[in-house]
């Protein structure tokens, strides 16, 4: 299950890596990264809805690939927020180490990993507290 989400941060990279820092090869990033990412969402859904005697999910494959592909496109959109934060962190940091271009890397990686994780969970946070208010105005349906 850790390779859905390291897959496809290798496969930005991987594209950056190639293309450049530009504004283009990050696009083509983001779109190379979504694309990986909500294809094995839909092999794991597909596999798990069509598997006899499974009864591991329990509504139709269709709204369960739709949702995971929402949260498919907002963990790719902070991924690639969260990695322009970190180059940028990156290239001001005053360590000797962070010079070194292996280091440089590990902690660009480990920054968008981390940025990417909080910054997911505070949308989910937001998204919680706004749904909390509106079925607090609409009565607690």
């Amino acid at each position: 299950m850790l390779a859905q989400y390291y897959v496809p941060l290798a496969t930005m990279y991987l594209v950056k890596a190639i293309g450049g820092e530009g504004w283009r090869p990050r696009v083509f990033a983001w779109l190379s990264s979504f694309s990986v990412l909500w294809a094995m969402i839909a092999v794991d859904v597909w596999v798990t809805h069509y598997k006899p005697n499974c009864d591991y999910c329990c509504i139709p494959a269709n709204e369960c690939l739709l949702m995971e592909s929402v949260g498919a496109v907002a963990l790719t959109v902070l991924a690639g927020v969260s990695d322009v934060l970190a180059l940028h962190w990156t290239g001001k940091t005053a360590c000797p180490f962070a010079r070194l271009r292996f280091f440089r890397r590990a902690i660009r990686v480990a920054g968008t990993v981390l940025l990417t994780w909080l910054l997911f969970m505070l949308t989910g946070w937001a998204l919680h507290a706004i749904a909390c208010v509106v079925r607090a105005a609409l009565g607690g349906f």
